[in-house]
């Protein structure tokens, strides 16, 4: 005979145990449900929560991918004329009609800009985010496409009147992104309706996330031309690496309602989008999620991000080789080839073996190096979104637009803009070697104290005669042993274990700094920082 429960579906929740005909619990569904409950993941099993992670966040993206339709009425919109905007003629005392192209900004910024004034050029910079020159560039790259034809030159409105000038339009776009106006700001500056910036605002956007973003960001097509962005850290001791990557959060003042709770997070007090970017060392950006809920951490975006899983694949950056330099079982130094890309991360991360993190807890004073400068280097991504969210403040305070696909093509926009004025000031340079403690390069020989950390013997006296041996007097020499290819051709860093690979850049990394090959790369180097003119 069949148990009592046998066929019942076992209820999600403790509230469906309960029988409302007899109110009290009822035994074989509360069996069930503590059964379900048994028979849930472990959580010491990260495969499989890596797994129902992805899988979670799958069906977020499929339930938040559309919104219904908001119903349109059968009623026809009423038309609304422009507003009359007239000024009295100090002259003669007459009313004169006022247009955008009375107004002090296309006096000023349009019709005779002082480009010879250097205080002009300064507070053009400041106040829309790039120099004259880099503005009048980007104004012709907007006027090539067709998506602003409506504010083409000679163009006219449905009332068959000359369109809005397209520089304003331009102007206003970069003082809303820049300083965080707000389009009633704009109209009051530039005598052009809020309606009319509004509807500029959204094609620039999805211009930028599409046309000036596949051209100013731009990922290496192989391992050759990733060989240029590997340079600096090649010189900091760590080759191979091509970047760093994290994730920033873009708050959202504006989220619909069903979408609020897939995008709150604990870092801001709003809803938000968080991009997961990858930069490199001059802080230009490779690449950049195109955005995902808020609520998401690291390992998620991990998993969703294309540039990670290209990594982890070993299907573009192959013939990237490089060098890692071991000790032998005789104590002498070889010189073992690699192949493949890795990136620079925090402990957030899966770890695979292209992403690899500072250690957190250190036992050695080679790790101990190993981790504080790889830190360092780590701060190429944090330091750009701190150069994002200050040039582009809408970025720091929120976006006022409507809809999470404008916020993500928003943050698409300043990702190009941010590489397009790197390239423009002159700033994506390759980067010098610059002086480290000594002024001829060299390491002091009781510098290891400084990466000791808590707990380090400071009193110069030494340990006691009781202490035979200590964890930190010894370096680490490096995990097992990798089996070289049989036809000596390079290692790919993809098939390795995440543990073993570390311990090789650990090993490596610590033969240079003892041989004072170690160097910070510098954007000046040993020279004073170079003047950015204003143009």
């Amino acid at each position: 005979m069949p148990a009592p429960w046998y066929g019942l579906r076992a209820p999600s929740s403790f509230s469906e145990c309960y029988d409302d005909t007899n109110c009290r619990l009822d035994p074989d569904k509360y069996y069930l449900y503590r059964r379900a409950q048994a028979e849930e993941l472990d959580n010491d099993d990260w495969l499989k929560l890596v797994a129902a992670c992805g899988a979670y966040a799958q069906e977020e993206l499929d339930d938040k991918a559309y919104l219904p339709s908001k119903k349109v009425s059968g009623a026809k919109r009423k038309y609304t004329p422009p507003e009359n905007r007239i000024y009295r003629d100090p002259a003669d005392g007459s009313i004169c009609k006022f247009g955008p192209r009375d107004t002090e900004w296309y006096r000023l910024y349009v019709d005779c800009p002082q480009l010879e004034n250097t205080k002009f050029r300064s507070k053009f910079r400041r106040r829309f985010r790039c120099s004259y020159n880099s503005f009048q560039k980007h104004l012709e790259e907007v006027k090539k496409s067709d998506l602003f034809k409506a504010w083409a030159d000679g163009a006219c409105n449905c009332r068959g009147e000359e369109s809005s000038p397209i520089e304003l339009l331009l102007l206003g776009a970069l003082r809303y992104i820049g300083r965080g106006w707000c389009f009633d700001d704009l109209e009051e500056q530039t005598c052009i309706s809020e309606e009319t910036h509004r509807k500029f605002m959204h094609i620039y956007l999805f211009w930028g996330a599409t046309t000036l973003y596949n051209k100013y960001v731009v990922l290496p097509a192989n391992g050759q031309q990733a060989k240029e962005w590997a340079e600096e850290y090649e010189m900091a001791g760590f080759p191979g690496c091509i970047s760093s990557g994290d994730a920033t959060h873009i708050g959202m003042l504006r989220c619909y309602h069903q979408l609020r709770n897939h995008n709150k997070s604990f870092k801001l007090n709003m809803p938000s989008r968080t991009y997961n970017t990858h930069v490199t060392h001059r802080r230009r950006i490779l690449h950049s999620t195109p955005g995902h809920p808020g609520r998401w951490n690291d390992k998620t975006l991990q998993l969703f991000d294309s540039f990670c899983k290209t990594l982890r694949d070993g299907n573009r950056f192959n013939d990237l080789v490089f060098e890692l330099k071991e000790r032998a079982a005789d104590g002498t130094i070889k010189s073992v080839r690699y192949c493949g890309a890795w990136e620079i991360v925090d402990n957030g991360y899966l770890p695979w073996p292209t992403m690899i993190p500072p250690s957190k807890h250190s036992s050695t004073y080679a790790e101990m190096r190993f981790s504080k400068w790889i830190e360092s280097l780590r701060k190429d991504v944090e330091c750009t979104f701190g150069i994002m969210k200050g040039r582009f403040r809408i970025l720091k305070t929120g976006v006022h637009l409507h809809g999470i696909d404008v916020c993500d093509r928003l943050w698409l926009t300043c990702c190009a803009l941010h590489n397009f004025l790197l390239e423009e000031d002159g700033l994506d340079e390759r980067w010098n070697a610059s002086r480290y403690l000594f002024e001829d390069g060299e390491h002091e020989a009781e510098d290891v104290r400084r990466f000791a950390g808590q707990g380090a013997d400071n009193s110069g006296m030494g340990p006691g005669s009781d202490v035979v041996s200590t964890r930190l007097q010894t370096v680490w020499e490096g995990g097992e042993e990798v089996t070289p290819t049989e036809d000596g051709s390079p290692i790919p860093v993809h098939t390795l274990p995440h543990e073993i690979f570390k311990s090789k850049l650990v090993q490596h990394f610590d033969i240079l700094w003892k041989q004072n090959l170690i160097r910070w790369p510098s954007r000046t180097g040993t020279n004073p920082p170079p003047t950015i003119f204003e143009h």
